[in-house]
């Protein structure tokens, strides 16, 4: 008999063990441990559930006290119960969603402890009951991998209400699709190489919070093909590393429109150091409008500057060579009032030259920046009081620096 296996074993013959049902039938919190054998029907399945085989959650929750590996299927149908956590993955503990793994959840999964979940197969968390989402806590993590796919109806939370420790992150390098809101919370972050979209509209999926996104994995591009705003209070960081977007230096990309707010941090990446006259496209969108509201950028050698130029579909990170701050004949031509002024600015520039300028606080943070062409009124975005610089810059790159004020002359 032997003999007879094994031969057929080599003409490619598998045979395969007959797929099996588990049932979890234990009660809710707490005593609802994925560990705890007698509440497993027909028997315990271990922690390595196979392919072909079945987890059935119904009317109760299990929490993932132990690091599982799901190759098969696991169904969770828990609205007859009112604690409404379908699983949890808590006690720094790892779930994982092999490539031929798919869970349909129809109420919430939890993710605590400093625990991850990692998505290689199919995650479809969805129902009728309006509490379909998932949430990260206390330092947790979602990692969806390449090939991976997360599906989630109502929200994604970074940190739900009673956390205590808000450093979760969200790691996508394969596909989220959320259609309700993402929130990001302070200290956590938005990462990964992969697209995060919506299947119902553009207007869906948006991402609200004080947390960070943080685009590729040292570096790469995140795709949003939803309309994202970003928050006064939130933040977008790039790391430049190279001349290649989404290869060498961070892109926040997809066809969504975005809406900028809040702070944009630039870090350059493995000691890169960039050469004057690059430029990188850092956002893009079906439409790109507003502008960060602080800008941190990292010292540049030989006095070179940065600039940024918001675009219709793009915003582009520039790389100016050292020229002298103040070209005396030129700054001479060049007019600004009134000084001080009560939001705007008057600019006699000779002849109908075109110029950049930004608009600098005296600690040194962009207030904004733009382009300018001939006599121009200049609309200042801040109406608070205090002493401000004007930057310009020609098409030759010479630099004019003229101060002024902002008075409450109303």
């Amino acid at each position: 008999m032997k003999k007879i296996i094994i031969v057929l074993c080599l003409l490619g013959i598998v045979f395969q063990t007959k797929a099996t049902k588990y049932t979890f039938s234990g009660p809710t919190w707490p005593a609802m441990n994925w560990t705890n054998v007698a509440y497993w029907s027909p028997n315990y399945p271990g922690t390595v559930i196979n392919v072909g085989d079945t987890i059935e959650i119904a009317g109760t929750n299990v929490k993932v006290n132990t690091n599982v590996q799901l190759n098969g299927v696991m169904i969770i149908n828990n609205i007859n119960t009112s604690w409404g956590r379908g699983l949890m993955v808590v006690g720094s503990n790892t779930f994982t969603v092999g490539s031929t793994g798919v869970i349909h959840n129809y109420e919430m999964i939890g993710i605590e402890d400093y625990s991850t979940f990692e998505i290689f197969g199919l995650v479809d968390v969805s129902g009728n009951n309006g509490y379909d989402f998932l949430y990260l806590n206390d330092s947790a993590s979602l990692v969806i991998h390449p090939g991976g796919n997360l599906y989630v109806e109502d929200s994604l939370f970074l940190m739900w209400s009673g956390s205590s420790i808000p450093q979760c992150s969200v790691t996508v390098n394969g596909t989220l699709t959320n259609d309700g809101t993402i929130y990001n919370a302070l200290g956590c972050v938005i990462n990964g190489t992969g697209s995060i979209v919506t299947s119902t509209s553009t207007a869906n999926g948006n991402i609200v919070g004080l947390g960070s996104v943080a685009p590729g994995l040292s570096p790469g591009e995140l795709k949003m093909d939803f309309d994202y705003a970003l928050s006064s209070n939130g933040s977008l960081e790039i790391e430049i590393g190279g001349t290649i977007p989404g290869t060498d230096y961070d892109v926040l990309g997809g066809n969504g429109d975005k809406v900028l707010n809040g702070t944009l941090d630039v870090l350059l990446y493995n000691n890169f150091v960039p050469t004057a006259g690059y430029n990188y496209t850092i956002v893009k969108g079906g439409s790109i409008t507003g502008t960060f509201g602080t800008i941190n950028y990292p010292p540049l050698p030989n006095n070179m500057t940065w600039a940024i130029e918001y675009i219709t579909t793009e915003v582009v990170l520039k790389v100016n060579a050292a020229t002298r701050i103040n070209d005396t004949e030129l700054a001479r031509k060049i007019k600004v009032y009134p000084n001080p002024t009560n939001g705007i600015l008057n600019v006699r520039v000779p002849e109908s030259e075109k110029y950049e300028y930004s608009v600098y606080s005296v600690a040194g943070s962009l207030v904004q920046s733009g382009k300018l062409e001939g006599d121009s009124k200049l609309y200042l975005n801040t109406r608070q009081t205090g002493h401000y610089y004007l930057l310009l810059l020609d098409k030759n790159n010479h630099r004019v620096m003229k101060s002024f004020s902002i008075m409450d002359l109303d």
